[in-house]
């Protein structure tokens, strides 16, 4: 029930193959944690695009150092990083992540 007590619809969410993505054209992401400074890295990489359209590796750019994830997450908006819903909301998910391993003091593997 919503704060007026009508019945709203339930979507149940369906299963996503997590291999089945578009690659984002403008830039992709590697993130690691640093346990001995307390500090989240995301590295940006500008991707290298064949003439067929194929991302074939990337470059890096510059490292994005933080110790939350909203933080990181607008730093990464404020410079335009990411053209695609779907990548933003992957990035969302791995920030989340890697967040709460820094606070719980775990270990962090991107895509794991």
């Amino acid at each position: 029930m919503n704060p007026l007590n009508t019945p709203i619809k339930t979507i149940d969410a369906k299963t996503h193959n997590k291999y089945n993505l578009v690659l984002d054209t403008k830039s992709f992401f590697v993130i690691k944690l640093d346990n001995e400074n307390k500090k989240i890295q995301i590295t940006y990489y500008k991707p290298i695009i064949e003439n067929n359209g194929k991302i074939i590796k990337g470059t890096p750019q510059f490292i994005i150092s933080g110790e939350n994830g909203r933080d990181l997450y607008r730093d990464i908006i404020d410079q335009n990083l990411i053209s695609q819903k779907d990548h933003a909301a992957y990035l969302g998910y791995e920030i989340a992540r890697v967040e709460n391993a820094l606070k719980n003091n775990t270990k962090y593997i991107q895509d794991n």
